[in-house]
């Protein structure tokens, strides 16, 4: 089977600023950054999750989020 294109062609909102992050001498520029860089974080998730969403249906596995790991086992109390 042919892999599929990626045809995302997403822009981050801090992909021009990055490179001058450094350059940032107040904390309301700061801030502003920091919450570009934080969409931009949730967009890349975003476009994770799709791509295991394509990727399970290309296998052929059963999709879906199999919830939260079980809880570490317990060693009794010492004695």
């Amino acid at each position: 089977m042919p892999m599929a294109s990626n045809k995302r062609s997403r822009t981050y909102e801090t992909t021009d600023r990055i490179e001058h992050w450094n350059q940032i001498d107040n904390a309301s520029e700061l801030k502003d950054f920091l919450a570009a860089w934080m969409r931009d974080l949730k967009s890349w998730g975003q476009d994770v999750r799709d791509d295991i969403i394509r990727l399970e249906t290309a296998v052929g596995v059963a999709s879906g989020d199999p919830g939260d790991p079980p809880p570490a086992p317990r060693t009794p109390p010492k004695t």
